[in-house]
């Protein structure tokens, strides 16, 4: 399973390393979020709600920490409601 600390996107929980940064508006790379959600400096999907997210990301969170999709939706359901773009929403 990955590490508890290891930066994961502030969107959708996937690691972070050089190869995923998203992007700022000015080209450089965003610390926060990763290339899936976040480029030129906003959100690809604006209108995608938390328990939407939840199940796009199970399958990307299954690969990346080797369990099975239940167990990734079960983490993704805990972690995602902690990252930065959903910590002050509705769920």
């Amino acid at each position: 399973m990955a590490e508890d600390s290891a930066p994961r996107c502030q969107s959708c929980g996937r690691l972070l390393n050089l190869d995923v940064f998203g992007t700022n508006a000015s080209g450089s790379m965003n610390f926060d979020y990763c290339r899936h959600c976040f480029q030129k400096g906003g959100f690809l999907d604006l209108d995608i709600t938390l328990p939407q997210m939840v199940e796009l990301s199970a399958e990307h969170l299954a690969h990346e920490m080797d369990v099975d999709t239940p167990d990734a939706i079960v983490f993704a359901s805990q972690l995602l409601p902690t990252l930065k773009r959903w910590r002050n929403t509705a769920h």
